[in-house]
């Protein structure tokens, strides 16, 4: 119950309102309120009704400064009978009494308190009455300039200077549990400060910018220190939680330089609170990092336009303090966990990052073909590992080729395609976030290669050549990303594929699922003893009995392991992945849109907003693999729909094609080209025989496309646009079903398969 104090004029009221000023100028220049102020009465005679001879003495004790609570016990026996007030202060990032390191435990209490040396009066007047105060015990010792005695249990409270009440700082026991933590938050304004402890480690679902300003960390094999620009990082629902872990490598521990960043934070190095402390105790091994929320195009088109939120949206939270965990998962709108707490955190097999690492390295250095394949079957960690030894790679290197052979899942294209990207940047998430044009592309047509195994090895072929025939890039190191495809004529595909890309080394990712495994270890004797079982590969792809001499890594996949119980999983199917890459490569052609900087719904992120791009029929021809369609419906089947952009020799006399009145050629049968991208057919003018297309691509890239290939259906949800509810039908009753909004959704189509009765 609050009680409330008019001022009559006094000495002592006036005293109290100036102080009251003094102490609201101060709340005013914090950024961060704390919780209520509790007050602790020690006195049988206080109650919610009467007013303590406490507040009522305050002008007499003024006037009695210096000669009067000197420490004496007859002082202390005096108090008995009045009451004792004790108030404790919330955490404040810039209190000036929040943090005092001069204070004197006589003995440990549940209630003890430490006194700051500032000089401040009462303010609060909620008051919970406790035991009697009589039972208060001498003073142990000569006091100092804040002792904490007992109260209940024999302790008392000494050395009350300048015969004023003072406030004191938060209860040392909870003070001392933060300091345990390996890993504190520190909220500040749109961001969070992290101090982390030797070797501590954290992980989280959202997405994250990070900076690391003293030290340094370790995400997805990649350390990151102080000589980093800020780095994004990408932990979707649906995949496995990133990691971040405070690292000694590479670590630059200049104190000097945090202030600098932290200056621009609003904290100043003058002022008291508990994160100054911390800085200025900083030690090596300690890595200080600065958090903040990840907003752009791409996690906005995202939001409107697929289906499932990839990322966690945190309401507004009752008040929380400065340094709460909940405090900051809603600033960097994540879920943090911490002290090992129920997540599925990213593991890959050490020996990734450390010893085949190393081995690259060394053939790189002495400039060698250094080339690494990963293999395993569905669902063991392939891409996960691809990553980790890529970023790992990269401070050395600097460049490192990528061969995507799997076209089921690529990593820096759509799917359905084979190709090989020159990263230059860490991969911090999944492929869906760090698409790019890769150096060169082959387009497959078909996400399950056993419905064209020969243009699949044709495909991988012609990659290989062009990377070996280029003295640059065939001197980088190489990292080959294969399919799952474990069982059948898998294990054929993944003996040809190491006998055309001729690996130094082979990393076999084995799974505790026998049906996910290969159905031998892939060392050198093992593919080398291997007869061949397709005479036409053998024969028109590679010498087949030329022997390969490669090292040989097994290790376990972690990917397999179940979340604790408590953990929200949730997994996204593979078609759903693809459809998600699809969506995020058509993304960057709003990119450039005027209105989608400021806002944010689908009609600013619309693609149809979008100018398109215009191509006569002449200058075009059109291929669509695995797909029988009369020439005269081609330009109706591909309208509407996701094409590959692709560039084919017209001069080649082995291309056949079927010319139609008033439209472009059709090829019957789709050539190994190179891909340059996919666009959207926008339209087709079949008067001025042109056809409309929007495409990321640039113009310079788009004059050398003249073959538009395959057939992608367009993702449903970028059909679906949601800007203005469908009422056909108003009148006062809204519950008729003809003034209700029907329902959207759609059936994906599966291929059947078929049933084999012999």
């Amino acid at each position: 119950m609050d009680l409330s104090f008019q001022s009559d004029g006094s000495a002592e009221a006036q005293l109290t309102t100036d102080t009251n000023k003094k102490h609201h100028n101060d709340v005013s220049k914090q950024n961060t309120i704390g919780p209520p102020v509790i007050v602790d009465a020690l006195s049988e005679d206080f109650s919610l009704l009467s007013i303590p001879e406490i507040f009522k003495r305050q002008g007499e004790l003024a006037r009695t400064k210096n000669n009067v609570y000197n420490s004496s016990r007859l002082h202390i026996s005096n108090m008995g009978s009045e009451a004792s007030v004790i108030v404790a202060e919330s955490l404040n990032s810039n209190s000036s009494y929040s943090q005092r390191k001069d204070t004197n435990v006589v003995s440990p209490s549940k209630n003890n308190c430490k006194l700051p040396n500032d000089k401040k009066q009462l303010q609060s007047n909620d008051c919970n009455t406790l035991t009697n105060p009589k039972k208060h015990s001498a003073l142990v010792g000569k006091a100092k300039k804040s002792d904490v005695c007992e109260g209940n249990s024999g302790s008392v409270v000494n050395n009350i200077q300048d015969n004023s009440f003072k406030i004191g700082a938060s209860s040392r026991n909870e003070t001392l549990l933060i300091d345990q933590q390996p890993i504190r938050f520190y909220c500040l304004q749109n961001k969070v400060a992290v101090v982390m402890s030797k070797d501590a480690r954290f992980c989280f679902t959202g997405k994250l910018i990070v900076q690391v300003i003293y030290g340094a960390i370790e995400v997805y094999g990649y350390v990151i220190t102080t000589q980093n620009n800020p780095i994004e990082i990408y932990s979707p629902r649906g995949y496995s939680n990133v990691s971040m872990k405070a690292s000694e490598k590479f670590s630059q521990n200049v104190e000097s330089d945090i202030w600098v960043f932290l200056s621009k934070e609003g904290i100043d190095q003058n002022q008291e609170n508990k994160l100054v402390d911390e800085v200025k105790q900083i030690k090596p091994g300690m890595t200080i990092v600065l958090l903040s929320n990840l907003e752009n195009k791409l996690t906005r088109f995202l939001h409107v336009f697929y289906p499932f939120k990839l990322f966690p949206e945190i309401k507004s939270v009752p008040y929380h303090s400065w340094i709460d965990t909940k405090r900051a998962e809603r600033i960097l709108q994540s879920n943090l966990y911490v002290d090992n707490q129920a997540c599925k955190e990213i593991i890959v097999d050490p020996r990734v990052a450390q010893e085949v690492a190393d081995k690259i390295l060394t053939r790189w250095n002495a400039n060698e073909w250094s080339c690494t394949l990963i293999a395993g079957g569905k669902g063991v960690g392939k891409s996960t590992t691809m990553r980790y030894l890529i970023n790992s790679l990269l401070p050395v290197s600097k460049i490192v080729v990528l061969l995507d052979v799997d076209p089921g899942q690529t990593e820096c294209t759509p799917a359905g395609c084979i190709s090989y990207s020159l990263i230059e940047k860490p991969l911090m998430g999944p492929n869906f976030t760090h698409l790019k044009t890769p150096a060169f592309q082959v387009y497959i047509g078909d996400v399950n290669v056993s419905r064209c195994i020969t243009r699949y090895i044709e495909g991988i072929k012609m990659l290989v050549d062009k990377l070996s025939s280029c003295p640059v890039l065939s001197r980088l190191p190489i990292v080959i990303n294969t399919m799952g495809f474990s069982q059948g004529i898998g294990w054929d595909i993944i003996l040809f594929t190491i006998k055309l890309t001729r690996p130094s080394f082979v990393v076999q990712i084995m799974s505790e699922k026998p049906k996910n495994n290969y159905i031998e270890y892939l060392s050198k004797q093992v593919v080398n003893r291997q007869q061949v079982s397709w005479p036409t590969w053998s024969t028109n792809v590679t010498k087949w009995n030329q022997p390969c001499d490669h090292e040989l890594f097994v290790v376990r996949s972690h990917a397999e392991s179940k979340s604790v119980p408590g953990y929200e999983t949730w997994n996204i199917e593979p078609y759903q992945q693809r459809e998600l890459v699809m969506i995020s490569y058509l993304s960057e052609i709003v990119q450039n849109s005027a209105d989608s900087a400021t806002r944010y719904d689908s009609l600013s992120l619309s693609i149809n907003e979008v100018v398109p791009y215009v191509t006569p029929f002449a200058s075009l021809c059109i291929s669509i693999p695995q797909a029988s369609v009369s020439p005269s419906h081609v330009l109706n089947v591909i309208n509407g729909n996701i094409v590959a952009l692709c560039g084919i020799d017209v001069n080649n006399n082995e291309l056949q094609a079927d010319q139609i009145m008033a439209g472009p050629r059709v090829l019957n049968r789709s050539p190994l080209c190179a891909c340059y991208g996919f666009g959207i057919i926008r339209g087709v003018d079949m008067e001025r025989q042109q056809i409309f297309i929007n495409t990321p691509l640039p113009i310079s890239i788009l004059q050398y496309v003249n073959c538009l290939m395959g057939c992608i259906p367009v993702p449903t949800t970028l059909l679906q646009t949601h800007q203005f509810r469908n009422v056909p039908y108003t009148g006062g009753n809204d519950v008729l079903p003809m003034s209700r909004e029907h329902r959207r959704g759609y059936f994906r189509m599966r291929y059947q398969r078929v049933q084999n009765n012999a």
